[in-house]
C-alpha cells in the first residue's frame, strides 16, 4: 500500500467536527473496570450503543509484544469495526484503563540481518546516485539562471525540494532563451536528469504538458502518452501483486527492480528505506495508540521510526488512495479512580469554562537547532497570550526548571515546560480541568507503576485531565509545538482529540494523548479567536481560511534527541 500511494495522484481535504457518533471505545476484555469506565464515559458523552470493543490484551503488563499486536490486535479490531458497520463511521478510537501503553520492539533473525546488509549496500549507492543527480540538476539551473542558489540538505525530503527548485529554475532559464541549437542542447541535458530522478512515465507526462512541450524538438504524441500511461499502470499492477506476497528476499528484489527501472531514484530510495525498515528492529517499538491510528494501513507501511501524520494541519494534500488515519486518545491513569475523575472533571469544566493561569517554563535557548526552535514555540505562546490579554501568564525563561519553593504556583489551568527527564517536579497547584504536558523523553513509560517518577502519571495524580507524553525516546520534533497546541485549544473551537491530531507531527511513533477526546475546556469562555491565530494555524479551525501553499505528506526531518539529563 505504501508504495502504491507514492505512485498515485493527489486529493485535498480533511474531515472536521469530531462528535460522539464518530467514536469507538477500546477496552481490555480481561479487565472488568476497563469496560465499566468505558460504559460510564459513553453514558456521559452520549456515545451511541454498540461502540465498545473488547480485545484480549495483556494485563497488568503495559506492553504488548510486536508480533502479537500485528497478529491479534489489528485483525480483531478491524473485524469488530467492520462487522458492526463502523468501518467508515469511526474517526476516533479511545483506549481505556487496562489497555497497554506501548508495543514492544520487533525481534530479528540472522536471515533478517543478512538481508538488511544487502539492502543497506543498495541504499547507500542509490542515495549517492540521487545526490549526484540533484547536484547536476542544480548545476544546470545555475548555468541557465545565474541567480539560482541551490539549497542545502541531504535528507530525502530535502533532496526532493532541492530537485524541484532546480528543475523549475532550469526550465525557466531554458524557456527564456531564443529557440535554436543552444536551447535544444540544454533542454536535452535536462530530460535525462528528470528521467533519472522521476522515472520514464513521469518524464513523459511532464514532456506532454504545453509549457514543456514547446521546448522539445520532438513533442510527445497523444498515442505515446497513452501508451506510457498504460505501461505505468501495468508496472504498478506488477508491484501491487508483489506487495501482496509474503515477505522474502526474492519478492523484495523483484519490487526493487520494478521501481528502479521505471519510477526513478526518489521512489527507489523511499522503497529501499521501507525495505530496510522491514528488517531493522531498531526503533520499531511505539505507543499503542500512535500505531492504532494506522489501523487501516494494512501494516504495509514502514514500521521503523515514524510516519508523517496525515491529519496534521499543514497537510492539505495527500496521495490518492491513502487509507484513513484515525484519531486516538486514551482515558487512562495511575488508578481507576483517576480515570473517573478525568471523565467527570472534563464534563463539568467544559460546561463552566476552564479558569486559571497559563504556566510556561522555557529554558532561554535562542539557537536555531531543534532545542532552540521548541523553546521559541513556548516564547511565542507567551508573547501571543500576553498581547491578547484575557488570561494571566506566568513565563519563566531561565534555564532552570520552575520549583515548588517557596510554594507551588497556584491556580494553573494550562502548563507546558521542559526539561526534567522522568523526575517530576510538583511546582504547581492545578485547577480542576487543567491541561498540560512536559517535554522530555519516556515520560509515559508507565502509568501504573506505584513508584513511577515520570511526568505523565504524576501530572494526572496532581489533577491534570489531559496530557501528552512519550513511551520511549521520541526525539524533540515529535512533540506538538506549544504555539500550535495551546492556541488551538484556547479558541474553544476544537476538541482535545482534534487539537492533538492537528498539531502532532507523527504516527506509528512514541507520543500518546491522554484525556477525553471530546473535551473543549474553552468552549464557553474562549481566550483566543480564530483571527488571533497565525495564518497557517487558522486552517486547522477554518478549512476555508487563507494559508500558505498546501503541503504533501513528506518524511519528517532528521531526529534530534531531547537534551541529556543533568
Amino acid at each position: 500500500m505504501l508504495f502504491l500511494v507514492l505512485l498515485s495522484g493527489l486529493f485535498s481535504g480533511h474531515a472536521h467536527a469530531l462528535a460522539p457518533e464518530d467514536i469507538a471505545l477500546v477496552v481490555n476484555a480481561k479487565v472488568p473496570a476497563s469496560r465499566e469506565l468505558a460504559e460510564s464515559y459513553a453514558k456521559g458523552r452520549g456515545i451511541p450503543d454498540g461502540r465498545i470493543i473488547a480485545l484480549d490484551l495483556p494485563f497488568p503488563e503495559e506492553e504488548v509484544p510486536y508480533a502479537r499486536y500485528d497478529a491479534e490486535v489489528v485483525p480483531a479490531l478491524r473485524k469488530q469495526l467492520q462487522e458492526s458497520g463502523l468501518r467508515d463511521k469511526v474517526k476516533c478510537l479511545v483506549t481505556f484503563w487496562g489497555v497497554p501503553l506501548r508495543i514492544g520492539r520487533r525481534e530479528t533473525t540472522p536471515e533478517d540481518q543478512q538481508q538488511l546488509a544487502v539492502i543497506q549496500r543498495e541504499s547507500d549507492k542509490a542515495k549517492a546516485d540521487l545526490t549526484t543527480a540533484v547536484g547536476e540538476a542544480e548545476a544546470l539551473a545555475k548555468e541557465v539562471s545565474p541567480g539560482f542558489q541551490p539549497a542545502a540538505g541531504s535528507e530525502p525530503n530535502q533532496l526532493a525540494q532541492r530537485a524541484g527548485a532546480a528543475m523549475t529554475g532550469a526550465l525557466r532559464g531554458i524557456a527564456a532563451l531564443p529557440a535554436g541549437p543552444k536551447r535544444s542542447m540544454l533542454f536535452n541535458r535536462l530530460v535525462p536528469l528528470l528521467e533519472q530522478l522521476a522515472g520514464r512515465p513521469e518524464t513523459i507526462e511532464r514532456l506532454a504538458t504545453p509549457d514543456v512541450a514547446k521546448l522539445a524538438e520532438r513533442q510527445v504524441t497523444p498515442q505515446q502518452l497513452d501508451e506510457s500511461r498504460k505501461q505505468a499502470a501495468e508496472y504498478q499492477k506488477q508491484f501491487a501483486e508483489l506487495e501482496k506476497q509474503p515477505r522474502s528476499p526474492q519478492t523484495f528484489a523483484a519490487m526493487r527492480k520494478v521501481i528502479a527501472e521505471h519510477f526513478g531514484l526518489f521512489r527507489y530510495v523511499v522503497l529501499l528505506q521501507a525495505q530496510q525498515a522491514a528488517y531493522d528492529a531498531k526503533e520499531t517499538e511505539s505507543a499503542f495508540d500512535s500505531e492504532l491510528a494506522l489501523l487501516w494501513w494494512d501494516n504495509n507501511y514502514a514500521r521503523y521510526r515514524w510516519q508523517g501524520n496525515a491529519l496534521h494541519h499543514r497537510i492539505t494534500r495527500l496521495p490518492s488512495g491513502t487509507p484513513p488515519t484515525l484519531m486516538v486518545t486514551r482515558l487512562d491513569g495511575p488508578t481507576e479512580q483517576s480515570v473517573r475523575h478525568m471523565i467527570a472533571s472534563s464534563l463539568k469544566v467544559e460546561k463552566e469554562g476552564l479558569q486559571g493561569l497559563v504556566a510556561l517554563d522555557g529554558r532561554g535557548m535562542m539557537g536555531d537547532d531543534g532545542y532552540g526552535r521548541y523553546d521559541k514555540s513556548i516564547r511565542n505562546l507567551a508573547t501571543m497570550l500576553k498581547q491578547k490579554g484575557g488570561v494571566a501568564v506566568v513565563f519563566d525563561d531561565r534555564g532552570e526548571l520552575m520549583q515548588p519553593a517557596p510554594e507551588p504556583l497556584k491556580g494553573v489551568a494550562l502548563y507546558c515546560g521542559w526539561y526534567s527527564l522522568r523526575v517530576y517536579v510538583p511546582a504547581f497547584k492545578f485547577n480542576e480541568g487543567a491541561v498540560g504536558f512536559h517535554v522530555a523523553s519516556s515520560e509515559l513509560v508507565s502509568l501504573r507503576n506505584p513508584g513511577e517518577r515520570g511526568w505523565g502519571a504524576n501530572l494526572i495524580k496532581d489533577g491534570v485531565v489531559a496530557t501528552v507524553g512519550p513511551v520511549a525516546e521520541p526525539y524533540l520534533h515529535s512533540f506538538p509545538p506549544a504555539d500550535e497546541f495551546f492556541p488551538l485549544l484556547l479558541t474553544g473551537k476544537l476538541t482535545l482529540a482534534e487539537v492533538y491530531w492537528k498539531t502532532n507531527p507523527m504516527t506509528s511513533w512514541m507520543n500518546t494523548c491522554i484525556g477525553d477526546p471530546l473535551y473543549k475546556p474553552y468552549a464557553v469562555k474562549p481566550v483566543l479567536t480564530v483571527e488571533d491565530l497565525p495564518a497557517q494555524l487558522r486552517k486547522a479551525v477554518d478549512p476555508e481560511a487563507a494559508s500558505p501553499a498546501a503541503t504533501t505528506l513528506l518524511p519528517a526531518p532528521a531526529p534530534q534527541p531531547a537534551p541529556a539529563a543533568k
